[in-house]
């Protein structure tokens, strides 16, 4: 608690300091006068201060920068004091602009905005490894007793033990059985059984339990738990019991009643809410912009061969949810009729078709395919929310119903116009290889992931890599 008084005294000395340094930077560097009235948003006035230090604490606090960091990684803290701070000058900002306070000069805002950015990130920094000196010397430790002997509890000891200046201690283990007491376990000692726990409890400093039971013992758990709540000390719990090794934990709260939840999919909804806008814009400018090649394709098309322009097709999406997804038509009318008695040339391995000088490929059809031109009506998909601009392809049904069960995870994902499978050679390789890229992207997500495969999918269009 200590520790976050002085960060939080520490920060306002900082955002003070910068604001000063922003001012005398606006007035030595750039001698233009300002505007009648600045005084009243000078360094000097308390109160306009004050306002701005207590709105500033409470998005500090919203965004965790006051939580402990003993494990977090120093780059999610600065992008956190990136987000904070650029949403306090936004407050700024527009307290400015609602309230019409024109004596504030915005060269004084955009400077306040980068040298706190600076100065915070260098006092957090500072702190960080402070700390980590501090600990390293012995001090600020917190002591923890593992509740398990089995793999799990060895890789998580083994964690601790290379991250020294994370400040944790091990005291060591209690064990469900009675076999491994009084022996020592990576050279930490076997305390008692699990029955113990109260007497070890009661007579060791704990700060922390962290509890890697096994299915077989996992009615001990919750005796654990209630022993830690009595004694008033944390409780983590590693779960070992369900044996998943690439979900991630999360705890809900549904009036009043906790729950885990165990999801494999990116949830971040801010982040989510982004790529969702990005879609929306992209989608909306590319439409009207690509209007004129719209018509000329569709020209193409009519010259041709028979048939409509548009070919629609029922595609699986998020979750398996059904919809009509648009492509321009490149081949034949009666091409799902040959569909069958051209199964055995498949060069795709099943339960996908696909294959090199389809006959029922028209002439302009070829050149849209190679260019992938024809996907670019899916735009109206991404613009009514059933597709996204990167995303795992979407699927026929037919094709889901012959999925594997790992495969079907792709669907927990919008599908999108492009993905990691377009960029690595898209029909060059094989339909397992392609499942793992989708699974590697749902994995990995992130908006700078959605921009490389973007920046990628460019030059393989061009170079038609995989296309037919």
């Amino acid at each position: 608690m200590l520790f976050k008084v002085i960060t939080c005294i520490l920060d306002c000395i900082t955002v003070i300091f910068s604001y000063i340094l922003a001012y005398i930077i606006r007035l030595k560097c750039f001698p233009i006068p300002l505007n009648n009235g600045s005084e009243y948003i000078s360094p000097h006035n308390s109160l306009a201060w004050l306002v701005i230090l207590i709105v500033w604490i409470g998005i500090f606090i919203s965004f965790g920068l006051y939580r402990t960091y003993r494990t977090k990684s120093l780059n999610l803290e600065l992008w956190n004091i990136f987000k904070a701070v650029t949403l306090g000058v936004l407050f700024l900002g527009v307290s400015v602009f609602l309230f019409k306070l024109l004596f504030v000069s915005r060269a004084i805002i955009i400077l306040f905005w980068i040298i706190s950015l600076l100065f915070l990130s260098l006092e957090r920094i500072s702190l960080r490894y402070t700390l980590r000196f501090y600990r390293r010397k012995g001090f600020n430790f917190r002591m923890i007793l593992i509740a398990g002997t089995g793999r799990r509890a060895k890789e998580f000891l083994r964690i601790i033990n290379e991250n020294k200046d994370w400040g944790f201690k091990i005291i060591g283990f209690i064990t469900p059985t009675k076999n491994f007491v009084g022996k020592n376990i990576m050279g930490y000692p076997v305390l008692g059984t699990f029955d113990d726990a109260h007497k070890i409890i009661s007579q060791r400093v704990v700060d922390m339990l962290v509890l890697v039971p096994s299915m077989k013992h996992f009615k001990d758990m919750s005796e654990l738990i209630k022993i830690c709540e009595i004694e008033g000390i944390d409780t983590y719990v590693l779960p070992n019991f369900l044996g998943l090794s690439f979900a991630e934990i999360k705890l809900e709260n549904l009036q009043g009643i906790p729950m885990l939840l165990f999801h494999t999919t990116p949830h971040n909804q801010w982040k989510l809410l982004t790529k969702r806008a990005i879609d929306i814009i992209i989608s909306s400018l590319a439409l009207i912009l690509l209007s004129p090649l719209f018509l000329i394709i569709s020209i193409l098309i009519k010259l041709d061969s028979r048939g409509p322009v548009f070919f629609s097709q029922i595609r699986a999406g998020l979750n398996g949810r059904k919809f009509k997804m648009y492509k321009f038509r490149t081949m034949e009318l009666n091409a799902e009729e040959k569909l069958e008695e051209l199964k055995k040339y498949n060069q795709m391995s099943e339960p996908v078709f696909k294959m090199k000088e389809d006959p029922r490929v028209t002439r302009a059809g070829f050149w849209l395919r190679k260019l992938s031109l024809d996907e670019l009506p899916q735009l109206y998909n991404i613009w009514k929310g059933e597709m996204s601009i990167v995303g795992p392809r979407p699927p026929i049904p037919c094709e889901v119903e012959k999925y594997k069960r790992w495969q079907r995870r792709r669907l927990s994902m919008q599908p999108g116009l492009t993905c990691l499978w377009q960029i690595k050679g898209r029909n060059n390789i094989d339909f397992e290889q392609w499942m793992k890229l989708d699974l590697e992207y749902i994995d990995n997500w992130s908006l700078t992931l959605d921009l490389k495969i973007i920046l990628k999918t460019v030059p393989a269009i061009m170079t038609r890599t995989g296309a037919y």
